[in-house]
């Protein structure tokens, strides 16, 4: 199943994003994250994984379905930050890949595939411009998206055929948050 996990940073988001490697199951995938976030993924991970790390800041120009492709893997976790250009081929292969994205990147573009992921998950971004942003990028769902508080960053709607779900964010006592935990 495709996943999608919108949310800025400093929301629950990337860290969602990070606690799904960590409960991977399967041997045979493949990160694709900024360089900076390196040490954040190896921290929890244990497992022998494949990972497509990029310098954000030195003239990055995108990751292409071809250089996905050339790792031969079961399933890939992509963290696309501002700006991150990718080739969204990849989204009709039939793997169960994992996408993060920040609100802002939520292009024309990308929405027009939405409806290639099972599973959306929504982070509340505890400020009312991007709440209605997000309320009309995702209109059957408005109502919703506007009841999120103001300030819970752990905060998230998950969506899944057509069935959504308002949740607090859980994470296992084993993962770690950060590199100082």
């Amino acid at each position: 199943m495709k996943t999608i996990i919108i949310g800025n940073v400093g929301s629950g988001a990337y860290v969602f994003f990070r606690y799904l490697i960590f409960k991977e199951k399967s041997k045979n995938f493949l990160i694709v994250d900024e360089i900076g976030n390196k040490e954040l993924i190896e921290l929890q991970n244990n497992n022998s994984f494949k990972s497509l790390f990029y310098n954000y800041d030195k003239n990055f120009e995108g990751i292409t379905y071809k250089d996905i492709k050339e790792y031969k893997v079961d399933k890939v976790y992509i963290n696309a930050p501002n700006k991150f250009e990718i080739d969204y081929n990849w989204l009709l292969e039939e793997n169960d890949d994992i996408l993060r994205v920040s609100i802002n990147d939520l292009t024309l573009e990308l929405k027009k595939h939405l409806n290639k992921f099972d599973n959306v998950f929504i982070f509340n971004p505890c400020n009312k411009i991007d709440k209605n942003y997000l309320a009309n990028s995702f209109s059957l769902y408005y109502e919703e998206i506007l009841s999120f508080s103001d300030n819970r960053k752990d905060e998230y709607i998950a969506i899944n055929k057509g069935a959504i779900k308002h949740s607090i964010l859980k994470l296992d006592k084993n993962f770690k948050i950060g590199l100082d935990d």
